[in-house]
C-alpha cells in the first residue's frame, strides 16, 4: 500500500500507464475508503482541536466525529461525481474510458483529497480569526468579509487542483487502453 501511494504521488504517469485495467475495482474502492477515512479523521481532529473556526469552548468528540463523517461522505460522493464526469467527457471525445476504468482512476486519485482537507482547514482557521481580513486589507486596502469568503472558496478550488490534476494525468495515460 505504501509503495502504491509513493508511486502515485511521485510518478503518477508511470502509475497510470502500468495500472491494470481489467479485473475488479475492489482494491481501488478500498483505497478510496481509506483515503476518505483519513480525510474525515483529519477534519474531525481539526474540529476537535479547535483548529477550524473557533467556538466559545472545545466541541465534544461527537460533534467532531459527525463533522468528520460528513467530510468522509462528501469525499466519496464527489469522487464518484468525478467518475461520472470522466466517463461522460471521454465518451464525447471518443476515448475508451468506460465507467469501470473511470471509477478505478478517481479512486486512486483520491489521495489528492488529503492536501485539500489540510489547506482548507488552515485557511478556515485564518478566516475565523480575522487574520485573512487583516492580511488582505494590508495588501489591497478596503477588504470586507464577503471578499474573504470569496477568497476562502478560491483557495478551496485551487487546493482541489491536485485531485483534478491526478485525474487528468490518469485519463491521459489510459484513454486508449485495451482490456
Amino acid at each position: 500500500m505504501f509503495n502504491l501511494v509513493i508511486t502515485l504521488m511521485l510518478k503518477p504517469r508511470y502509475f497510470f500507464r502500468t495500472m491494470r485495467i481489467d479485473g475488479t475495482n475492489h482494491t481501488a474502492r478500498l483505497f478510496l475508503l481509506l483515503i476518505a477515512s483519513l480525510v474525515g479523521l483529519i477534519w474531525a481532529y481539526m474540529v476537535w482541536a479547535r483548529l477550524l473556526p473557533s467556538w466559545s469552548r472545545r466541541p465534544s468528540v461527537m460533534v467532531a466525529l459527525v463533522g468528520g463523517e460528513l467530510v468522509f461522505v462528501s469525499v466519496i460522493v464527489l469522487t464518484y461525481v468525478e467518475a461520472l464526469g470522466v466517463t461522460y467527457f471521454s465518451r464525447r471525445r471518443g476515448w475508451r474510458v468506460p465507467f469501470r476504468l473511470a471509477e478505478r482512476l478517481v479512486c486512486y486519485c483520491a489521495i489528492g483529497w488529503v492536501p485539500v482537507a489540510i489547506i482548507m482547514g488552515i485557511t478556515m482557521r485564518f478566516y475565523a480569526d480575522g487574520r485573512l481580513d487583516g492580511w488582505m486589507s494590508s495588501l489591497l486596502g478596503v477588504w470586507g468579509p464577503w471578499q474573504s469568503l470569496e477568497l476562502l472558496v478560491l483557495i478551496g478550488a485551487v487546493s482541489l487542483l491536485w485531485f483534478e490534476t491526478l485525474v487528468w494525468i490518469g485519463v491521459r495515460q489510459t484513454k486508449y487502453a485495451n482490456g
